[in-house]
């Protein structure tokens, strides 16, 4: 989903606040619901856009013992 938002950007019409619009939009079509676009990082310019998600997600396994996964990717366009 990242990957679609970057090939899609469109510095004349996509916000910061848009590119997050269209995350959350994707997230929920794909039942994604451990993160949230505002955990996204945004870095734009007039020719490049560059998404930045680091989060971390805890959940039990057994008793006292808990699994973490961990995601950290930066995206950018070429």
């Amino acid at each position: 989903m990242l990957e679609t938002i970057i090939s899609e950007y469109d510095p004349s019409n996509d916000s910061t606040a848009r590119i997050k619009q269209k995350l959350n939009a994707a997230w929920s079509v794909n039942t994604i619901d451990q993160v949230d676009a505002n955990r996204v990082r945004v870095e734009r310019s007039r020719s490049e856009l560059k998404l930045i998600l680091q989060y971390e997600v805890r959940f039990p396994i057994l008793g006292d013992i808990v699994g973490v996964w961990t995601f950290d990717e930066t995206l950018a366009s070429p």
